[in-house]
């Protein structure tokens, strides 16, 4: 890692943000993906929600389990992304959302409000 995690940890969640004081989702997954691990993560489209079998096209190889650095897609049963965050490596996330904005979380925890799971690298 070529910087510390706690540079990230207590920012405000804002729609739309990509820090260096409010971050959304993708905000700060990218933000901390090149600051973590050196990779830097394409921007996207605001509001979009692509459905999870569309990333691979974009460029990413979706994983078995996560490594830190990957990101994790997490989505419903209709198989569209609605929330992402950063592996930290096992079951740790650097994860923001409404109300407790960037934080240290566990995949355990985000498996109770989003049935899929996915894990992509970036190449």
């Amino acid at each position: 890692m070529t910087a510390d995690v706690s540079a990230f940890l207590g920012k405000p969640w804002r729609p739309v943000a990509d820090g260096p004081d409010l971050f959304d989702c993708w905000g700060l997954t990218r933000a901390a993906s090149l600051a973590l691990y050196g990779r830097a993560l394409p921007t996207l489209p605001d509001g979009w929600r692509p459905a999870a079998d569309d990333v691979a096209a974009m460029g990413w190889v979706e994983q078995e389990a996560p490594a830190a650095g990957d990101v994790v897609a997490l989505g419903n049963y209709a198989g569209h992304i609605r929330h992402v965050c950063l592996s930290l490596g096992g079951s740790r996330v650097l994860n923001t959302c409404r109300g407790l904005g960037s934080h240290v979380g566990t995949l355990q925890v985000l498996r109770v409000t989003y049935p899929i799971v996915r894990f992509y690298r970036w190449t």
